[in-house]
């Protein structure tokens, strides 16, 4: 397969446990169907204070100013078909691209962002009884 953004190939290697493709080049990350949310459910990784803080201001900071992704349209590493950009869990802001038959893509830096956004609602959360 070859990366949506740079046609380079992507390389095969772990994160957080679960295999998923990356790109050398724009460090991008190519995830097949149910691998984000294995890896956002699972917190491997455990985020710093100020490191989640950062991240969490810089993805409402983007929010507030309306920067909204403006990549040009990537095709799907599997089909080559045209993946549609989506809001990860809604409100978030964090705008991914996904082929709904095969997966996402996560630009550089989306992935600690879907990450931490992800953490900060599970933490928001009421918990169970």
């Amino acid at each position: 397969m070859d990366c949506p953004r740079c046609n380079l190939p992507l390389t095969a290697q772990k994160y957080e446990g679960i295999d998923v493709d990356t790109c050398t080049a724009c460090y991008g990350y190519w995830l097949d169907t149910g691998e984000l949310e294995a890896i956002t459910s699972k917190k491997a990784y455990k985020w710093g204070k100020n490191e989640k803080e950062n991240i969490l201001h810089a993805i409402a900071k983007a929010n507030a100013e309306g920067k909204a992704k403006v990549d040009e349209d990537a095709a799907c590493p599997k089909c080559q078909g045209k993946m549609e950009k989506v809001s990860f869990q809604g409100k978030s802001g964090i705008t991914i691209d996904r082929c709904a038959a095969h997966g996402v893509w996560l630009d550089s830096k989306e992935m600690k962002h879907v990450q931490v956004w992800a953490e900060a609602e599970a933490d928001r959360a009421p918990k169970g009884k």
